[in-house]
């Protein structure tokens, strides 16, 4: 029997970490793969990034837009969730898959993992028991909470689910993060070629991805304002791309269409997955609060100034360096790991927790021989 397995993608970075679970189920005799495609992919203010997905050959089940008016206000992505119900509802009952993948702690994870709950479809979440510090952690603890197949990314996750549930879990499969499965099982692109790409012909360079934090929307204009701040104390070439579709990321983006005379800022929309990490194997740090400076930068031994409240939580290696918003102190952060040796060192022998980058293949498998 062929297990009919559905994942529901809305973001750049979210369809990143799960490119190598779909390529593996793609390519397994016993799993068909249902991708349905919703949220930031279908926006151009966001860089329309479903053409990224087409462009990798995947077959797409549906498209659901998401945001009217697009507001991206806290009331906004609170009526995406309700929308998002309503479509997959549809879609669920239309395609029946076998089991739903939830992958991390969006919105949109969240409402395919109330569908699936209420519809007695098997939900699997992916990235569950992490821990970051915004309402990000109650979406995922909530999703957790709704699933009855658990991929966390290390054991400390493995161990939060366990308390989260109530002891004994019957079905979790620590595998690893999958975002790192492309560092390990595909080749990046040549130095040279990238920075002819991006035009960062020669020295350090920073790639620049904050966020707005939906707990502190009235302050995330003047975080940005901040870390521009810095950037431009430092003095070295910056690759800036766009936020995630948050509560606050219309005023951000507000900001950087401001900053497109700056000649040491180059702006972009979204940027596709390999060359964004070959952008971070090679950057002299990266700035902000993505969580690839968590799970993926260490990696590719990548130095990491992360700012603020997003990630604060999170499980990481010791070398990232993690300050607040404030303008000197991300200067000096981002001076030390373009130019202290000794720091650079440190990044360069880190270990880090989220696997082997195996994680794709690991739950296809999972998924095949699970008795439903």
């Amino acid at each position: 029997m062929v297990k009919k397995i559905c994942l529901v993608t809305g973001t750049r970075a979210e369809y990143g970490l799960s490119y190598s679970i779909l390529r593996a189920i793609e390519a397994h005799p016993r799993l068909s793969l249902q991708l349905i495609v919703t949220g930031m992919h279908l926006l151009p203010e966001y860089g329309h990034t479903i053409d990224f997905i087409k462009k990798d050959g995947f077959s797409i089940a549906a498209e659901i837009p998401l945001y009217g008016e697009h507001d991206f206000s806290g009331a906004g992505m609170a009526n995406a969730i309700a929308v998002c119900i309503e479509k997959l509802t549809i879609q669920f009952k239309k395609n029946r898959p076998d089991i739903i993948i939830a992958m991390t702690d969006l919105g949109f994870t969240l409402a395919s993992a109330i569908v699936g709950a209420h519809m007695n479809i098997p939900v699997a979440h992916v990235h569950g028991g992490d821990v970051s510090g915004s309402v990000d952690d109650a979406v995922r603890h909530a999703t957790t909470q709704l699933s009855s197949i658990h991929f966390p990314a290390s054991q400390k996750s493995a161990e939060k689910i366990t308390t989260l549930l109530g002891g004994d879990v019957r079905h979790l499969y620590t595998v690893g993060a999958p975002g790192l499965d492309i560092l390990y099982q595909q080749t990046l692109l040549d130095e040279k070629k990238i920075r002819e790409k991006y035009h960062v012909s020669h020295g350090p360079y920073v790639l620049f991805i904050q966020h707005p934090v939906t707990t502190e929307v009235e302050e995330a204009s003047e975080q940005y304002i901040i870390t521009l701040s810095a950037l431009k104390k430092v003095d070295v070439p910056v690759i800036l791309i766009y936020p995630n579709a948050d509560a606050g990321s219309s005023d951000i983006i507000d900001i950087i269409e401001d900053q497109y005379d700056d000649q040491n800022i180059s702006i972009y929309k979204s940027i596709p997955r390999k060359e964004f990490l070959s952008l971070l194997k090679y950057a002299g740090t990266l700035v902000g609060n993505s969580s690839c400076g968590i799970v993926e930068a260490p990696s590719l031994f990548t130095p990491v100034v992360n700012i603020g409240n997003r990630q604060k939580n999170r499980e990481c290696v010791d070398t990232v360096l993690h300050v607040g918003h404030d303008v000197d102190d991300i200067t000096q952060a981002i001076r030390m790991a373009l130019y202290d040796k000794d720091f650079q060192y440190r990044v360069k022998h880190a270990i880090n927790p989220y696997g082997d980058g195996t994680a794709g293949k690991k739950i296809a498998e999972i998924l095949d021989n699970l008795n439903l």
